[in-house]
């Protein structure tokens, strides 16, 4: 059965509220953390680190060395910022993950700007193929 135009509205206008509430929560976790996130982004050239809001949680984007991910790092779990996830043994052109303090959540979004995906060889794989038969 398809709803009314009313209920459809009135749930529309809820998604709405709940954006914006969660917005609004957003908002205050970055001034409460605007210090940390201020020394975050001045880790790099300002073309290279910005801050974004959405409504999940504050987003900080740099870009730079391994180095400068090292000392973001250093500067979170200083501040006992826990990570959801550790930058892997591999090197890799990104990373990213929440760190959480009692409630609240920062999101960091890191680029390398001196890794990048080289292709270092070839190699062959055999793999099944199929084609339709009809009997």
């Amino acid at each position: 059965m398809i709803k009314s135009f009313a209920e459809l509205k009135q749930e529309q206008l809820a998604i709405c509220l709940a954006y914006e509430a969660n917005t609004r929560a957003s908002l205050e976790v970055a001034e409460r953390h605007w210090a940390l996130i201020h020394q975050l982004v001045a880790l790099v050239p300002d073309d290279d680190g910005s801050v974004s809001i959405d409504s999940m949680s504050p987003n900080v984007h740099l870009s730079g060395s391994k180095q400068t991910l090292v000392e973001a790092l250093k500067i979170l779990r200083g501040e006992d910022w826990v990570p959801d996830q550790r930058p892997g043994e591999e090197p890799a052109e990104r990373f990213s993950t929440a760190f959480r303090k009692d409630e609240d959540k920062i999101w960091l979004y890191f680029s390398s700007k001196v890794c990048k995906l080289v292709q270092v060889g070839t190699k062959t794989v055999e793999q099944p193929v199929f084609e339709v038969v009809c009997e």
